[in-house]
């Protein structure tokens, strides 16, 4: 099991925001990360799970969509899903896996305490990918 821990941290401490953190930290998330595979046509979060969580698609594509139907977002290896830890209605908008995915997952409240001493990486989490985008383009 250790050895999937290892590849787990590894991954994560080479991506943003968790590329930003200790690996002493990474590997505290590790510990706490839930690994799933969704088939395509499912949705987010899988069934059962009732807690807050953030998504990190190991492999595989997922697609943010409006209840209409429009598409908001789309993210594949390496992006980070942080629409559920953020403080908005769930209710307006679906996210359906859109090929076979992998997905690393971590409870927002553990994350948001493990980062409390880092803002850039809350202030990343709190943020969606478009957000982020918007962001950088800005500055």
């Amino acid at each position: 099991m250790e050895i999937e821990l290892k590849e787990i941290s590894d991954f994560l401490a080479g991506i943003p925001p968790f590329d930003r953190l200790p690996m002493a930290l990474v590997q505290q998330l590790t510990k706490e990360t839930t690994v799933r595979y969704i088939r395509r046509g499912h949705f987010l979060p899988p069934e059962n799970v009732n807690q807050h969580r953030l998504y990190v698609v190991r492999k595989g594509v997922i697609e943010l969509k409006s209840r209409k139907g429009k598409l908001l977002g789309k993210l594949s290896d390496g992006d980070i899903c942080t629409i559920y830890c953020l403080d908005v209605d769930h209710t307006k908008f679906q996210v359906e896996v859109k090929e076979d995915t992998l997905v690393y997952s971590i409870a927002c409240d553990s994350l948001y305490e493990v980062v409390s001493d880092y803002p850039t990486v809350a202030d990343f989490i709190k943020k969606t990918a478009s957000q982020r985008l918007s962001d950088a383009v800005n500055t």
